[in-house]
């Protein structure tokens, strides 16, 4: 993905969040804010109902949760 937005002249950086909580998108949100990003570029797939009610969906809560725009690719 980061070479299809560099081959577009955008420029994107590959970082990885450490949730040490567990609560994947609550720290996605925090270095989102705190770096003042305008993006976030993230793979999003579904699962059965029963697999998010039990471990959470990442997904759906950066949908309902992000401070900023987000590309998501399937």
């Amino acid at each position: 993905m980061a070479h299809l937005l560099e081959h577009h002249s955008l420029a994107s950086t590959i970082d990885y969040v450490d949730s040490g909580d567990g609560d994947v998108s609550a720290a996605l949100v925090r270095e989102a804010e705190r770096r003042s990003e305008n993006l976030i570029v993230m793979g999003g797939y579904g699962h059965s109902r029963l697999r998010e009610w039990l471990l959470g969906d990442t997904t759906y809560e950066l949908l309902h949760n992000a401070p900023t725009a987000l590309l998501m690719a399937h």
